[in-house]
């Protein structure tokens, strides 16, 4: 967004009150995704794609990824590209996916990080974005909707009933099924 920037001399004023500053000394442009309250929802075992995520000057250079905690060096498991997403951006704001590979990650409630792509020195050798670590921006939640955790094994005895019941997970149903493959 766009901001001013206002200059208060402290050894005259407290620099309390907004009125304490009132020498305009130019403009802040602050690049990257807002509002910080961007939900999302996907469903494990399918591709995902968020759209219409809103920032100011967003490119196709930024990158975002889902994590347990933003700035952490963990990418959850079973992410597809390891957690890191594709982008486009246009009028309606970024659109950002993980490729046509299905999210297999357990059901659950993520961060959605994100790491401006342009690196404001234009001279630095460090590739940006290239780690968990550079994912320091937290602006929201993405609820994957699928089962948690993802090993919950049963054993049913041949020739018997079998009641496969009482699966975990965020946001099953009753009307959700199971499919027995070997």
């Amino acid at each position: 967004g766009q901001y001013r920037l206002c200059w208060c001399a402290a050894s005259v004023f407290s620099c309390g009150p907004a009125s304490d500053f009132s020498v305009d000394l130019g403009g802040l442009q602050l690049i990257g995704v807002s509002p910080l309250s961007q939900h999302r929802t996907c469903v494990s075992g399918r591709p995902c794609s968020l759209g219409n995520i809103w920032g100011s000057l967003l490119t196709t250079f930024d990158n975002f990824l889902a994590l347990d905690t933003c700035g952490l060096p963990t990418v959850p498991p079973r992410f597809a590209d390891i957690g890191f997403v594709k982008t486009q951006v246009d009028s309606n704001g970024a659109v950002v996916w993980w490729g046509s590979t299905s999210v297999t990650a357990a059901g659950g409630q993520y961060r959605l990080c994100w790491c401006g792509g342009m690196s404001p020195d234009p001279l630095a050798l460090e590739p940006r974005c290239s780690t968990a670590l550079d994912f320091r921006t937290d602006f929201g939640g993405l609820t994957l909707l699928g089962v948690a955790p993802l090993s919950q094994d049963r054993t049913c005895v041949s020739g018997q009933f079998c009641g496969l019941e009482g699966f975990t997970g965020e946001g099953l149903s009753a009307s959700d099924a199971l499919l027995v493959t070997d």
